[in-house]
């Protein structure tokens, strides 16, 4: 599957939220003079999003979350994302407090050729080599997503005529200022509600803080109050965002209790920031699938049996076999044929499939184009198995950097992935 640069699942959840939360803290903002202000704000939440794709060579990105129940903090987590997109080169410093006051940290590094990873808990870095030139990406503009764009209508709905409610003050560098605030009562019951579930989704997300949480939220749950501060800079840039959301309701004893959501997020350093390659002399380097792991000795024959099954009995009508001519480089050459014996061939279901192919590494998958019995161009996937065996499917679809599996071929009733080496 071709990959594209991503955040660890910690930032995505952070970034996720951050969007969630920034798309409706607008709604807290009041302003009379602008009745567009919500949309001000949108956009420039999206103009951000895509100058972080692909419009700034370098910047550092601080973030921060937070949960608290009562005066205590449930979670904590602070990110600091430094990305230069003239070099190819980002790391990322991450640190997270449990509820029990534990603190984990994380230090990633990512360029064309490797990624790295470090954390507390080890002395090593782990490092994977691409063996190739990868498609190096620090962030993946979310607003360019289909289910993204679903999003954002949803929440457009939900907000409805507080976007009428939108504060925007000039800055005094050109920019733009947002702030703001929405009590209990201005808070629309259907936001009202699906604010508190998501909010509770959050809650339940962590699992780690659920199981060493004395008091959670439980009933009647709903806000009580949100508000938020945003500055956009004299070219459209968000450079810092905040918000903070307070649920009241019920803890599990039925006494009442509030939980704090909060985060920051800030972009500095615009065009100073340097990416530093980690100090790599003593990390344990792993090589997985981004690069085949055929070589010369796995040329051969290899063949599996095609069984069908009777009331009574297995029944075997013919074989499979893929021989494997040569080894280069990153492709895999070969034949794929199947033998029906004649006197069963009406118990086939498909004319015997017959083509040669040579595979090429794509990321972490082997794959090779060949063409069915029926004439339709299909994928298939090759690779190395137990000493002496190879594993194949076919019946794929390559596209857009994924693999599909089609629907059902008749001939998979009866396939068997594994092949095993003929030594005659």
């Amino acid at each position: 599957m071709k990959t594209r640069g991503k955040w660890s699942k910690q930032s995505m959840v952070l970034l996720s939220f951050i969007l969630g939360a920034s798309l409706f803290v607008t709604t807290a903002l009041a302003d009379l003079a602008y009745a567009s202000g919500y949309e001000q704000l949108k956009q420039a939440v999206k103009f951000t999003f895509a100058q972080m794709d692909s419009g700034l060579s370098n910047y550092t990105m601080e973030s921060t979350f937070y949960m608290r129940a009562g005066d205590k903090t449930v979670y904590e987590s602070t990110n600091v994302l430094k990305s230069d997109s003239v070099n190819k080169m980002s790391e990322e410093y991450a640190a997270t407090t449990r509820v029990d006051g534990e603190v984990y940290n994380s230090h990633s590094y990512r360029d064309e050729q490797i990624s790295a990873w470090k954390s507390s808990s080890d002395d090593h870095y782990y490092v994977t080599e691409y063996g190739k030139i990868n498609d190096w990406r620090h962030f993946s503009d979310p607003f360019q997503g289909e289910e993204i764009r679903d999003i954002e209508r949803i929440i457009d709905a939900l907000v409805g005529n507080l976007k009428d409610n939108v504060l925007v003050d000039m800055g005094m560098d050109g920019g733009k200022i947002y702030s703001g605030s929405l009590s209990e009562a201005q808070v629309p019951a259907l936001v009202n509600a699906v604010v508190s579930f998501l909010a509770k989704q959050q809650i339940t997300s962590y699992s780690y803080s659920r199981e060493t949480m004395t008091r959670k939220l439980a009933e009647d749950v709903y806000v009580k109050r949100v508000s938020g501060q945003a500055a956009e800079d004299e070219t459209g840039l968000l450079t810092k965002m905040s918000g903070e959301l307070v649920l009241s309701g019920l803890d599990e004893q039925g006494e009442p209790m509030e939980m704090v959501f909060g985060f920051a997020f800030q972009i500095k350093d615009i065009g100073s920031t340097a990416v530093i390659k980690p100090d790599l002399t003593n990390a344990v380097v792993e090589k997985p699938h981004t690069m085949h792991r055929f070589n010369k000795k796995h040329i051969g024959t290899y063949r599996n049996n095609i069984v069908i099954e009777q009331s009574d009995q297995y029944l075997k009508i013919g074989e499979r076999t893929v021989e494997i001519t040569d080894v280069a480089g990153s492709s895999v050459k070969g034949r794929y044929y199947e033998t029906i014996d004649p006197k069963y061939a009406d118990l086939y279901p498909k004319a015997a499939l017959d083509f040669t192919f040579t595979a090429e590494q794509v990321d972490w998958l082997t794959i090779f184009e060949y063409t069915n019995e029926e004439g339709e161009l299909r994928h298939g996937e090759i690779d190395i198995y137990e000493p002496g065996k190879i594993f194949l499917n076919l019946n794929m679809r390559y596209e857009d950097g994924h693999i599909y599996y089609e629907g059902e071929d008749l001939r998979d009733i009866y396939f068997d992935h594994q092949f095993v080496r003929v030594f005659e």
